[in-house]
């Protein structure tokens, strides 16, 4: 939708070619996108298994992504 902050949409704005729309968090080289943040950066990582919980990142896959971001109940994903 081009409304976040991420690198992957902020790179854009300034002209970056995608692969230096890096994470500028955990700085390990990843692209700065969605599935980077709630799936692999380490700098969320606490929160991460707080908030969604360890079983589901194991393996993680569209369906699960999609799920986390339309979940509306944050009871619901831990």
């Amino acid at each position: 939708m081009c409304n976040n902050r991420l690198p992957i949409e902020t790179g854009i704005w300034v002209g970056l070619e995608r692969n230096q729309r890096v994470c500028n968090l955990c700085y390990n080289g990843d692209i700065g996108d969605e599935w980077h943040y709630i799936f692999r950066c380490s700098y969320f990582s606490v929160k991460r298994k707080h908030y969604i919980g360890f079983s589901n990142l194991m393996d993680a896959n569209i369906l699960d992504f999609a799920s986390i971001v339309c979940e509306q109940d944050i009871n619901s994903l831990t």
